[in-house]
């Protein structure tokens, strides 16, 4: 049993409890810092404490997976603003040297995010000032305006509609961020971290975030650690691509993994908020966790990935082949293989449309896996290092079953029942009171919201185990709270005993 500790992207259930769930699914035992020490939406981390918290458990560890943001800064959201000074955020990563300088044969696992195109939404205000923002920083791109040189009269009057402050604020942050992202591919040449993920957060083809990228590519290929540093787009899925990774490293395996989409077409499309099409992003997020994808289409795979491509409109009813797709997967399923599905069609949310069909055909309670949350890259993470750690537990004879029906389970009720159902009518109660969904602004607000939650989302859930979950005997709903004071994810937990 591997025992590692993980210091999160923030307090989060996808950054700081997804990880640890699909550690229990391979017995393995992560530990986190104490949930004070992460911050809590706009409220920084506390780099200094989680240290301390290092520094004093690291004896008896077999690796650290880390975030740089939350050292640096004190977390994504922190990272989007410039509080924290360049020298602080370095001299705050410096202290890795130390770490590892007393923990040598102590492999430290890293990523750091490529910021957003954009600010945080923290209010109806603040939603107007993302969207001129984002449209800043894509029109600055000199490819873009080469192409399209009437682009820069736009750019200019953006420049004049932003608030100076506002601007000012995210330049400077976007500035001090590279530096850093810079900074952690020299502490992988100087061997203080062993492996590197940079995830790029939310994104578009042009923008601000592309001369950025070439940076750092040349960077790394200057240095020879192309080996030891990948670039993937997406960033609440990182520390899973990392655990898998570790796991792949310990055990010496190298799943095959085959995909299969509904669409061709839709394969070669950018996601929504990513800047490289789906199929480069799957290559990228394969190659990051140590798998390989299948080349030649046989029999021999061991993982068969099954994505369901993104949706010109919500209005197509069903991408090209999308009956042969449902049929493929159900006849791989009947040959017993191990199936990974996931739903790309729209941005946090399940296809409904999709799903529907899918619960009809295929037993949803014998995949590896299934997700459709938030981006394309946070979906395809989170799937790929599940159905990765299900396929080596259960090939290693050290698969804890009933973690991995809790964290199926809870991929279905948080992608589809919250995030496509629910989510929007909260949302609407919430603005019908005179708030918005992006800023509960009080806790007494948030805590009369959860209970709303609760009492719509309960009796879905149940009626979803009840006819999809044939094999959960029991179940809890241990927590079901929105975990941070905005309607964008829900902390969900369920605790099944299975048959």
């Amino acid at each position: 049993m591997f025992n590692i500790g993980l210091i999160p992207l923030d307090n989060r259930p996808c950054t700081m409890l997804f990880p640890v769930e699909l550690g229990r699914i391979a017995n393995i035992n992560i530990y986190t810092p104490p949930e004070q020490y992460l911050g809590n939406f706009l409220q920084q981390g506390h780099p200094q404490y989680i240290y301390e918290w290092l520094e004093e458990n690291i004896d008896g560890w077999d690796a650290v997976i880390l975030s740089s943001d939350m050292l640096a800064y004190g977390g994504l959201i922190a990272s989007r603003t410039p509080n924290t000074p360049l020298e602080q955020a370095k001299g705050n990563l410096k202290k890795l040297k130390e770490i590892k300088s007393c923990n040598r044969d102590i492999p430290i696992y890293a990523f750091s995010i490529l910021m957003r195109t954009s600010i945080t939404a923290l209010d109806d205000q603040y939603a107007s000032y993302w969207e001129n923002i984002h449209r800043y920083s894509y029109l600055n791109d000199p490819n873009l305006q080469e192409e399209q040189p009437h682009v820069l009269e736009e750019l200019n009057k953006l420049e004049k509609d932003i608030p100076k402050a506002i601007l000012e604020e995210y330049k400077g942050a976007r500035i001090r961020n590279h530096e850093i992202n810079k900074f952690m591919i020299e502490l992988v040449n100087g061997d203080i971290v062993d492996y590197l993920i940079i995830g790029q957060e939310d994104a578009t083809v042009y923008g601000m975030h592309k001369k950025e990228q070439e940076i750092l590519y040349d960077m790394v290929h200057s240095y020879n650690l192309s080996d030891r540093v990948k670039f993937v787009t997406g960033a609440d899925e990182l520390a899973m691509n990392l655990l898998t990774k570790f796991i792949l490293e310990q055990t010496n395996e190298k799943p095959s993994i085959r995909v299969v989409y509904s669409s061709q077409d839709g394969a070669n499309k950018v996601a929504p908020f990513e800047d490289i099409p789906i199929d480069k992003n799957i290559d990228a997020h394969i190659e990051s966790i140590g798998a390989e994808r299948q080349q030649i289409e046989d029999d021999s795979a061991h993982i068969y990935l099954f994505v369901n491509t993104p949706k010109e409109t919500s209005n197509n009813v069903f991408a090209d082949n999308y009956m042969d797709f449902i049929e493929d997967i159900y006849s791989q399923q009947n040959t017993d293989k191990i199936i990974a599905i996931a739903d790309l069609a729209y941005a946090n949310g399940s296809d409904i449309e999709f799903l529907g069909k899918l619960k009809g055909n295929i037993n949803l309670s014998s995949l590896s896996s299934y997700g459709a949350w938030n981006t394309a890259g946070n979906t395809l993470g989170t799937v790929l290092s599940h159905s990765v750690i299900y396929w080596l537990s259960n090939k290693r004879e050290i698969l804890n079953y009933s973690a991995h029906i809790n964290f199926l389970l809870q991929r279905f009720v948080d992608d589809h029942i919250y995030q496509s159902i629910v989510r929007e009518k909260l949302s609407d109660i919430i603005r019908d009171d005179g708030l918005s969904p992006l800023n509960l602004e009080t806790y007494e607000n948030k805590r009369h919201y959860d209970q709303i939650l609760y009492t719509v989302m309960a009796p879905k859930i149940d009626d979803f185990i009840t006819t999809y979950f044939n094999n959960v005997k029991s179940y809890e709903i241990i927590t079901l709270k929105l975990p941070w004071m905005r309607t964008f994810e829900v902390w969900v937990e369920i605790q099944a005993t299975t048959v």
